[in-house]
Formats: C-alpha cells, structure tokens, sequence
C-alpha cells in the first residue's frame, strides 16, 4: 500500500482566502445547481480530492445527487438515491460526518467504490435546525487517508452550506407563491416544520 502524501492530503496554503471567496460567492448565489457546483468544485480543490457529489433532500425525505465531479457513469448511476429508511441515511441524519480510509473500504469490501478505485472518502451531512437537507461526498484515489486538518475544514464548511441552502430553497419557495404577503413565514423556509 501506498502511504500518502501528506503535502497532497493537507488543505492549501491559502486555503483560508478560498473558503472565504467561496462564502462571498455563495451569498450572492440563488440558484441551487451553481451553488452545489461551486460547493463541489471549492471544496475538493482546497483539500486536495479529485472527486465527489452532492446530495439533496427531495420532498419525501430521499436524498437524490444533484451534482457530481469525476465519477464514472457507473458509479454515478448505482449511488444517485438514498432513501429516507437506508441504514446510511439514519446514521448521517445524527448530523456526525463518516470518513474512511483505504484500509476501511478495502475490509468492508464496498463493491462500487473499490471498482472505482476510490481510497479515501467523507461523508458530511449538511444540517439546518435539526433536519439534514443535503450530504456532502469527497473521494479521492490517490490518498489513503483525510488528514485532521482536512476534516475540520469541511466539518467547518457545513453550517455555512447549510445556511445558502436554507436561503437559495427560501429564496425559490417565495417567488413560487409559497410566501405570498399574509402566510406565515414559516411556510417560506426550505422544509416544513410541525408545530
């Protein structure tokens, strides 16, 4: 086995003026599509990872991928949906990320992933006032394991992701009619909440 290449699987040096670039351009974001693809693209290029996607909440509570980065049609096509009951889902909606490393995915023997060659992974859910709305996915196959440093940043990263989420959906149900002037402002927020 390869060990990895801690200069490779460390955040960038200026990591910190791309991430805050990033918020800026999100904030002035209000479409959904360009704000995942900018998540996805920001967000593998400052830790170092070549591939992933992203997944959003759809109406019945399934996560669909809604965007990708350098994954086969393969893989793509046999990880597009999640159901609410899936084993991975109930444990992600606790809000911890999951991250595993090559050691991990090769003793598990995940089919999909080994075939696509992946040797390190994280998972990170996206929470906003309790209830996950989107999961985030990194891959890489080059390196075995996400350094402590990488994680915190995109442990960071959610809250933040959560929130243009929140705003973009809001932003969406207002112009649709939901929040016509004498409905609750409730009934504008991305995901309905029982009283």
């Amino acid at each position: 086995m390869v060990v990895s290449n801690s200069a490779k699987n460390s955040p960038r040096p200026n990591r910190k003026r791309i991430l805050h670039q990033l918020l800026l351009a999100l904030g002035a974001t209000s479409n959904i599509e360009d704000a995942l693809e900018l998540c996805l693209t920001i967000a593998l290029d400052v830790i170092g990872m070549d591939c992933g996607g992203v997944y959003l909440r759809d109406d019945w509570g399934n996560y669909r991928l809604a965007c990708v980065k350098g994954l086969s049609p393969e893989f793509v096509k046999n990880n597009r949906f999640y159901h609410i009951e899936s084993a991975r889902i109930k444990l992600l909606s606790r809000g911890s990320p999951l991250f595993w490393e090559y050691k991990e995915i090769n003793a598990e023997s995940v089919d999909d992933i080994l075939q696509e060659g992946i040797h390190s992974a994280a998972v990170i859910p996206i929470m906003y006032k309790g209830q996950m709305i989107s999961i985030l996915n990194f891959a890489s196959r080059t390196q075995d394991v996400i350094l402590p440093a990488c994680r915190r940043e995109l442990e960071a990263l959610a809250p933040h992701i959560a929130n243009v989420l929140a705003r973009i959906r809001a932003e969406a149900q207002c112009l649709s009619g939901l929040g016509e002037i004498g409905q609750p402002v409730r009934r504008a927020l991305p995901y309905q909440y029982s009283n």
